[in-house]
């Protein structure tokens, strides 16, 4: 799952004292209950790169997912938008 993460300093104002934007950030469930959140060591965030965050070139507020079944490469039938 892709979802939006935000700390408390970044709900502040909507965008945050610093100008920090919403961050997409992933999880994974084997039964849709219960998540775990994979370090994926993608983009550091005070300080540090053990978190899940995805890193993405632009800020993302709401991003969706468009499902391509016909799409030749499995790697790539999923994509954000």
């Amino acid at each position: 799952m892709w979802y939006v993460a935000w700390d408390w300093e970044g709900l502040e104002g909507h965008y945050g004292p610093g100008g920090e934007t919403p961050r997409v950030a992933y999880a994974e469930s084997q039964d849709g209950v219960h998540w775990e959140k994979p370090s994926l060591g993608l983009v550091e965030y005070r300080g540090s790169r053990d978190n899940n965050l995805v890193g993405l070139e632009a800020p993302v507020v709401w991003p969706s997912l468009l499902y391509e079944p016909d799409e030749p490469g499995p790697e790539r039938r999923y994509k954000m938008i």
